[in-house]
């Protein structure tokens, strides 16, 4: 019975192959829904939720304090966070969040990406200001 055993085993892996495939899938389909706008809302709420401040989490990821990370760093920075979300979102976070394109997020394009509505480089009022001290 031993070619019994040989047919078991390859069922099983053509099983763990078609689950692997079938949970792909569902993780393209659900991909397919993305919104940028809506992983940063709730990538913010969680980081208050966690009284987490957006640069400490920056510069922990930043280990030589050159001001930039590499697009894997800070994907494999975020999935270790334990933040709800996906190796597939987080590739396409990456890309919005590495404005340039040079394949680095400092931490302008990173601040820019999480604050949409204002100049990272640069507060205007003395509100964005202060909330600008606050989140460094």
């Amino acid at each position: 019975v031993p070619g019994g055993t040989q047919v078991w085993l390859l069922a099983l892996d053509r099983q763990r192959k078609l689950n692997d495939g079938l949970d792909r899938l569902e993780e393209l389909k659900e991909f397919a829904n993305f919104d940028f706008d809506v992983w940063r809302k709730k990538y913010m709420r969680w980081m208050n939720h966690k009284k987490s401040r957006v640069m400490d989490f920056f510069r922990r990821i930043d280990k030589d304090q050159d001001g930039k990370i590499t697009r894997q760093e800070f994907i494999d920075g975020i999935l270790a966070s334990k933040f709800p979300t996906s190796k597939l979102e987080m590739t396409a976070v990456a890309d919005i969040f590495d404005r340039d394109g040079d394949g680095y997020i400092d931490y302008y394009e990173f601040v820019a990406a999480l604050h949409p509505n204002k100049d990272a480089y640069r507060p205007t009022t003395d509100a964005d200001k202060i909330e600008d001290e606050v989140t460094r």
